[in-house]
Parts: structure tokens; C-alpha cells; sequence
């Protein structure tokens, strides 16, 4: 019988033992989870409560929860091309309420789940879209990095993957209560500043593009080779939003890559299936009255400066500026009448450049 006792009474302390591990795991998993809900560093429950500023870390989990949550009517899309725009400019511009949602290396399927959530928010009235030549030669499907779903699929019960991750909350959730002060919110994602911009960065820098260019030129690739994606691109990705809302402005433009981008087609042997793919892009995307185009590759005083640019292809904010500006007043946009125009200017551009001034 004394045996007996003691057992139970072990038996009693080990019960009480896991009943309150249980509790304080249950206790502490709900002070986490409380503590994330609250802060919300990715905005996925809400705006930032407590005075706190917005302060987005990275774009694929912060931009489903600011294109849900916060306040705009107009929005920014687009790659790193778009990402040194100021959200500010495009509100003085077009008297509008702007909100910036690029991703970095963006091709064609991140700008449709973004645009996805866009459109459920409601009130667009303008989508400022940089179609960069790669939405278009890309896979309708690639992406070159992977979101978190639970983030975007709406589904509440796998949001344990944001509320008990002990990564947001020691990581992102504690910056966002140390990164208060000196952040503008319109300097959401821009990167300039950790950058040089000069012809000689571009040509001998960290990503010189005398040490990557080709040697040798290949034979030109068949002009239409590159139709079957780019139009399923469209077709998949980019034009049922444009159809399916009339209302919404859809300025899309193609950002202007340097003089250099145009060598390197040249020495692959696409420059003639690109520039054939983007006439055939602008023939779709002028069919469709709220759609405005506009075109900067051939933009000389631009592209063949290259101390505009940080790489080949990445330009300054001051060439963003100039974006801004010329889609406000209208300039170097395409019509009906003027792409085919626009496109041989490119073209005579491309072929009769002195490349080699830059790579002896």
C-alpha cells in the first residue's frame, strides 16, 4: 500500500507537471501570436496600430497585406526598374493616392497575384506598370523566388506560419519597433542610395560589363521565336485585368535599359525577335482603350548615358523622375499611328551604335 501511495503520488505531480507545461506552452504560444497579430510587421491583419509608422521589409511578404489593408487608389507595379520611384510623385503627378507594390527580379505571374489582390481592394483608378522586356520573354508561369502563400491565399487557418514563427517575431516584429524614426514611408523599397551611378561602375564595377560581354556575336534567332510566350504572357497574366476593368488607367511603360542591354541582344542574336515581340505587345495593348504606352528604350539622350545607370540595365531615380513626368504630359507614348515608327527608331538605334567606344 505505501509503494502504492507513493505511486500515485507521482503519478499526480507528473499529471500537474504537463498540465502546466501544457498551459504555459498554450500561455506563451498566445502571448507570441498576440504580439505578432499586434505589431503586424507585413500588414496581413491590418494598418499599424500604437502610433507606429509603416516600415515594409521585404516585398513578397509585406506587399499582399499593404495592397489589403491600406488606403490608395492608384498603384505602382513593376520590378526593381520600378522600385527607386516615390510613391509622392505619382500623387502630385496624376492627383492621385499611390501605393507602391513592386518586387524585385518581377516577372509576369507576380504581377497578376499582386493585381489580384489590387482589384478585390476595389477603387483603382490607375495601375502604373513597368513592362520589362523579361515579363515577356519569361515563362508565363517562372518567377525567380517564391512568396509566402499564406500571406496571399486568404485562407485564415495556415496563418500559424505568421503567427507562431519565432523568425517575424524576433526578427521583422522587433525592427518594426526600432525602425520608427528617420524612415519616410515613400522611400518603400528604394535603393539608390546604396549605389554608385556612373560609366565606370557600369563598365568596371561589381557587375562590369566588359568582364561579361560576349566574345563572339551568334546567329540572329528567327524573328517571331519569342511570339508564343510573350503573347501568352499577355494572354495569361496582364490582359484580363486590363478587360475586365474598363475604368482603371493602365499606364504601362518599357523601361529604358542602357545602350549596353541592346549590345548584349545584339551579340545573342535576339535583337530582332525582341523588337518584333514588342511591336506585336503594342499592337495588343493599343487595341484597348484605357491603356497608355509608352516607350523609353530609344530614348538616346537617356540610354546612351551611362552614367545614368549602376549596370547595364538598373537607372537612377532621377530617369524615374523623368518617367513620371513623361507620362503626365504624354510624351513618348505609343499611338497606333506611331509605334511601328518608334520601334525601327530602336531598331536603327541598336544596329548602328558604336559599342565598341565603351569596350576596348
Amino acid at each position: 500500500r505505501g509503494l502504492g501511495d507513493v505511486y500515485k503520488r507521482q503519478r499526480a505531480m507528473y499529471k500537474k507537471f504537463v498540465r502546466n507545461t501544457l498551459m504555459m506552452t498554450v500561455a506563451l504560444l498566445i502571448v507570441c501570436g498576440s504580439a505578432i497579430f499586434a505589431i503586424d510587421p507585413y500588414y496581413h491583419y491590418h494598418t499599424p496600430w500604437f502610433g507606429l509608422q509603416a516600415t515594409p521589409f521585404q516585398e513578397r511578404y509585406c506587399n499582399a497585406g499593404l495592397a489589403e489593408h491600406f488606403d490608395y487608389d492608384s498603384v505602382i507595379i513593376g520590378s526593381s526598374m520600378t522600385e527607386n520611384f516615390r510613391a509622392s510623385w505619382f500623387d502630385e503627378a496624376f492627383s492621385c493616392k499611390t501605393i507602391k507594390l513592386s518586387y524585385s527580379g518581377a516577372r509576369s505571374i507576380n504581377t497578376k497575384t499582386i493585381m489580384e489582390k489590387v482589384f478585390e481592394h476595389g477603387g483603382v483608378r490607375n495601375v502604373f506598370f513597368g513592362l520589362d522586356t523579361a515579363m515577356l520573354t519569361s515563362a508565363p508561369d517562372f518567377t525567380q523566388f517564391d512568396i509566402p502563400e499564406y500571406l496571399y491565399d486568404g485562407i485564415g487557418g495556415n496563418d500559424v506560419n505568421y503567427l507562431l514563427n519565432k523568425n517575424i517575431l524576433f526578427g521583422d516584429t522587433v525592427k518594426t519597433l526600432q525602425r520608427q524614426e528617420n524612415f519616410s514611408f515613400d522611400d518603400m523599397y528604394v535603393w539608390e542610395k546604396n549605389y554608385t551611378f556612373s560609366e565606370k561602375e557600369v563598365l568596371y564595377g561589381k557587375q562590369a560589363y566588359v568582364k561579361s560581354r560576349l566574345k563572339t556575336v551568334k546567329e540572329p534567332m528567327e524573328k517571331t521565336a519569342l511570339l508564343q510566350t510573350s503573347r501568352a504572357n499577355l494572354e495569361q497574366n496582364i490582359l484580363p485585368f486590363i478587360q475586365q476593368n474598363p475604368d482603371t488607367t493602365f499606364y504601362l511603360f518599357v523601361p529604358p535599359y542602357s545602350i549596353l542591354f541592346w549590345d548584349m541582344e545584339h551579340r545573342k542574336g535576339e535583337t530582332d525577335a525582341l523588337l518584333y515581340m514588342l511591336e506585336d505587345t503594342a499592337e495588343q495593348l493599343l487595341d484597348y482603350p484605357n491603356v497608355k504606352l509608352f516607350y523609353y528604350q530609344n530614348i538616346e539622350e537617356i540610354v546612351t548615358d551611362l552614367n545614368n545607370y549602376k549596370d547595364y540595365s538598373h537607372y537612377s531615380s532621377d530617369v524615374n523622375r523623368y518617367i513620371v513626368r513623361s507620362m503626365r504630359e504624354g510624351t513618348h507614348q505609343m499611338t497606333k499611328e506611331n509605334y511601328r515608327a518608334e520601334f525601327q527608331r530602336m531598331k536603327d538605334l541598336a544596329e548602328n551604335f558604336d559599342y565598341e567606344q565603351f569596350c576596348q
